[in-house]
Formats: C-alpha cells, structure tokens, sequence
C-alpha cells in the first residue's frame, strides 16, 4: 500500500507503473503519522511493515524478518539492522553503530536511548500494532515512531531482531 500523503511529485503515476498487489491511495496531507495510520487502517496482512518514501528494503528483507515470526509464535515484532547511506550512495555506517544500550532493562533503553527501531527494519504482527492506539500518535510532529516504540515494550511487546541489514 502506498498512501501519497498530498505529494506535488509525479508519485501517483511512478506507482501506477507497478504491478498488482501494489495499492495507490491519496490522501490530502495530513502528515506522516496519518499516512501510515492509513495504510494500516486499509491494509489486511498478517503482519505489518511500515516503510517511508526515504527507505527501501535490501532484496530478501521481508523473507528474512517474517522466517522470525514464523518459527517463533511468540514473538511480537522482529527488526533487522540497517545501512545509512550517503547522498552518493554509499553506504557510510551501520544503524546498529549508533543503538546503545547502557541501562538495566529494554524498556529504559527504549525510553532513553530509542533503541527499537519501528520504521524500515521492523516486521510487527498485525494483532500487535492493534493492541495500541493508533497505531501512529497523529497529533505528533516528530518522534512518533519512538513514542509508538515506547507504548509497544511498555505493554509487554516481546521483540526479537537479525544482526544483518535489512534495510
């Protein structure tokens, strides 16, 4: 699903370009948390990956997160690590590098240092993102994936991840 959140870019016919399953919605823009509350509203998967216009997926991402899922029913949500590239496109770190996690429990990492990365390099079941308002908090401006982050570990979220990139 791709919600075009009130774009003046040619986004409508890039998108009309692709073949089916791919769904094209426009909405009048209403900001990030809006959009992506959207595409979940619409959407009907079993599980849920959340992925931004700045973002791509490296070829066998979703195969390598939803293998988690599968063969551990008891988890939640599962993320991968991922690269940070230049303007020119090389990649310039790893997301990992910059996650810490100095203090005694995961929700304190969560909380202080927003070390549950939701957007791009995160596979979550649908059941899950359900059990929370929202998903999205739609009346933030900034930081609504690490709130969303919060509220998840906070409500016994049971988190697994890959050590590879993903995205």
């Amino acid at each position: 699903i791709v919600v075009d959140d009130g774009s003046t870019d040619n986004t409508r016919e890039v998108v009309s370009g692709f073949p089916a399953p791919i769904h094209y919605v426009y909405q009048t823009n209403c900001g990030v948390s809006s959009a992506r509350n959207h595409a979940f509203r619409i959407s009907s998967g079993e599980y849920i990956l959340m992925l931004d216009s700045d973002d791509l997926l490296l070829p066998e991402a979703l195969e390598k997160l939803s293998a988690v899922l599968e063969s551990e029913p008891d988890t939640d949500l599962v993320h991968g690590d991922g690269l940070v590239f230049s303007v020119g496109g090389n990649v310039t770190e790893r997301r990992s590098e910059y996650w810490r996690a100095p203090y005694e429990t995961f929700l304190e990492n969560v909380v202080l240092c927003n070390t549950l990365p939701i957007i791009e390099v995160a596979l979550a079941r649908r059941d899950l993102l359900m059990s929370v308002d929202g998903p999205f908090d739609e009346e933030m401006i900034g930081y609504e994936d690490w709130d969303l982050a919060i509220r998840l570990v906070a409500t016994g979220c049971r988190v697994s991840s890959i050590p590879e990139p993903i995205s």
